[in-house]
């Protein structure tokens, strides 16, 4: 039942922003910067209520690393190219950018769609959990960074303000190379975290 509202919950959201998109002014003059942050007309967004893997993150799957912070970049790229993107500021982070929710000129949610396709999660810190029904089916699915191992970017940021990532992630890439040190996807908080899984 929570899932049946939840996506009825989501086709009023994709409906209200085709509505809401007719009053913004769309522009085809767009950069990608990374998985969740676009450059419009020289203005700096952050697609408002997701988190994508930063451009430096590697993830795991099927035993191989892999830069999956460009991978969400290039889908992105792929989302928006050749097409009109209209943005509605709702605010500005620490770094300038106006955080807005973005559609495509047919209507679709840029950061639904990111996350539906697993190069990008739910940031329920922010969104709660606007975007947890695409996650989810982006999960069960084991699409873009759900087939395989990741850490969460809020962590990875966490981890790289710590001295623990970015130059210095060989520890943890040498982690996710040995099964026994494999980590699981949980919930806490709302949170996406990767703790290590027990021995079994």
């Amino acid at each position: 039942m929570d899932q049946k509202w939840q996506s009825w919950r989501y086709l009023f959201l994709i409906a209200g922003l085709v509505l809401w998109a007719g009053s913004v002014s769309f522009a085809d003059d767009i950069q990608v910067i990374d998985g969740d942050t676009l450059k419009i007309g020289g203005q700096s967004v952050r697609l408002f209520g997701i988190d994508a893997p930063e451009l430096r993150l590697r993830c795991q799957a099927q035993g191989r690393d892999y830069e999956c912070g460009r991978r969400a970049r290039e889908h992105l790229e792929a989302l928006v190219r050749g097409k009109q993107v209209g943005c509605r500021a709702l605010s500005n982070d620490r770094y300038g950018r106006n955080v807005s929710w973005c559609v495509i000129i047919d209507g679709r949610d840029l950061a639904y769609q990111m996350v539906l396709v697993g190069w990008a999660l739910d940031y329920r810190r922010y969104s709660k959990g606007h975007y947890a029904a695409p996650e989810h089916r982006a999960r069960i699915l084991k699409r873009g960074i759900w087939a395989g191992t990741f850490v969460a970017p809020w962590q990875w940021r966490r981890q790289w303000t710590q001295g623990q990532a970015g130059d210095r992630d060989n520890e943890w890439l040498e982690e996710h190379r040995h099964p026994d040190r494999a980590r699981r996807t949980s919930r806490r908080d709302g949170q996406v975290n990767t703790e290590p899984r027990p021995q079994s």
